[in-house]
């Protein structure tokens, strides 16, 4: 062996070879990089951040392996300094002014410790001060000013769901850059969102707008979505979405688009041309039937009757699960009617403030919350008890107003209507008393078992 290169050979020590590696605790890292410069379309600083602190001592302009640009080598001096505030991680390497436009790489380490002495570890294999293994690279592209989004939104080829965003740049894109691979999060109400993608440029628009395809999203919630920064215009330069003229860089030119998916729906379901008798002691009921899966987030009642005293008058509202609500207690004594009569938790007044005829909206005697979150297919029934005799009338027609979600984004059909009389015994709560044959109107308990006449 000639290991020292003077030309004589087997010379003992001057001939050996030593290897050596440090391994044990695993050392320091540098897990970011940002570019800047005093001016735009320059570099003068390299500021890097360590995953530890770093012995300052350690950290010199010896450490710089290499830095090269778009012609070559660069000759300049340093100046590394630790940032204050920074715990001694995050270190500024201030450079010469660099102008030329093209792409620039620095080679640092691997020979800088941290304050327990070991030396880095880049490459995590737990073994320390590896070269050229455990050195870092930080490269950046110069020149001029790269693209930038524009205009974006979520699309949907349905209303209520998202299955493709719109992309509009601030110049022409090279649609080859353009990869499934410049996606770099997607995600949902529920977390990450594993899908395929298919790019394409949109007609028209000289490669300045490209629509991002993807699986149906159909679940309301928040949706985002990040993409570049190595998105390239036509003349090969990398996104500079913040505008700082140093393109490529991660995060700070990746473009983020965060929207909102409201898959809520309002209809209306109407019993119209009830035409049904309210006759003293009895119960009416008339039902409406709703065939969609609408997941309840609202939900308002519009009732139509002729009754010559309202305050006779008990009205509550059935659900498909057997919920009900008061909508209505005895108000209003010798008044006249309810006339489109709305009862919604969003009314100013309750309806106990109301006048006959009740034209308008009031908040009925119980809250209609009780329905939120509940499906709404199923049978609602509306139930009418007049409590007192000698006056009469008729439940002319009502509606339910339901607003929700449902899950799989489509529209529906507007569900079944019906109205009907229902000759089973009512189920009412306990104080809505049937009169006895001598007193108009008390509040002393009654056989559940017996069965009440309606209609």
């Amino acid at each position: 062996m000639n290991q020292d290169g003077d030309g004589v050979n087997g010379e003992d020590p001057g001939d050996r070879y030593v290897a050596s590696v440090e391994l044990g605790e695993s050392g320091p890292k540098v897990v970011d990089a940002q570019w800047g410069g005093s001016e735009a379309f320059t570099l003068d600083r390299l500021r890097v951040t360590f995953d530890k602190a770093i012995n300052v001592n350690t950290f010199t302009s010896g450490d710089i392996v290499s830095f090269v640009g778009p012609n070559g080598s660069i000759s300049t001096s340093y100046q590394i300094t630790a940032v204050s505030g920074g715990g001694n991680k995050v270190f500024d390497i201030v450079f010469g002014v660099q102008r030329g436009a093209g792409r620039y790489e620095l080679v640092l380490g691997p020979q800088i410790e941290d304050e327990r002495g070991n030396r880095m570890n880049q490459d995590g294999d737990g073994v320390n001060g590896e070269d050229p293994g455990d050195r870092y690279v930080a490269s950046v592209e110069l020149g001029e000013s790269g693209p930038r989004v524009i205009d974006a939104q979520f699309r949907g080829s349905n209303p209520r769901m998202f299955d493709s965003v719109r992309l509009t740049f601030s110049e022409p894109i090279k649609p080859s850059s353009f990869t499934e691979d410049d996606i770099v999060e997607f995600t949902g109400p529920n977390g990450t969102i594993s899908t395929s993608y298919t790019i394409v440029p949109v007609n028209g628009s000289n490669d300045t707008q490209f629509d991002i395809l993807f699986a149906k999203q159909n679940r309301q919630g928040t949706y985002r979505m990040t993409v570049g920064p190595f998105i390239e215009d036509s003349l090969g330069n990398y996104m500079n979405q913040n505008g700082d003229h140093i393109n490529g860089q991660i995060p700070e030119d990746r473009f983020i688009l965060e929207q909102y998916l409201d898959t809520s729906k309002t209809k209306r379901y109407d019993a119209w041309k009830v035409n049904r008798p309210i006759r003293d002691y009895r119960v009416t009921r008339s039902a409406i039937t709703i065939t969609e899966a609408i997941t309840i987030s609202d939900l308002s009642v519009r009732v139509n009757l002729n009754h010559s005293a309202t305050g006779d008058l008990r009205i509550r509202l059935i659900g498909p699960q057997n919920q009900s609500v008061v909508l209505f207690d005895r108000h209003g004594k010798n008044g006249d009617n309810l006339r489109n009569t709305w009862f919604s938790d969003s009314a100013d007044i309750s309806i106990s403030q109301g006048k006959p005829p009740y034209n308008g909206n009031y908040r009925s005697i119980q809250s209609l919350s009780m329905f939120h979150n509940s499906l709404a297919a199923g049978k609602w029934i509306l139930e009418v008890r007049d409590t007192k005799s000698g006056n009469v009338g008729k439940l002319l027609s009502w509606s339910l107003v339901v607003t929700g979600t449902m899950e799989d984004g489509e529209g529906g059909g507007m569900g079944g209507m019906m109205s009907a009389f229902d000759n089973s015994a009512c189920v009412w709560p306990v104080y809505y008393l049937p009169p006895s044959a001598s007193n108009g109107d008390h509040s002393e308990e009654w056989n559940w078992a017996d069965p009440i006449e309606v209609g």
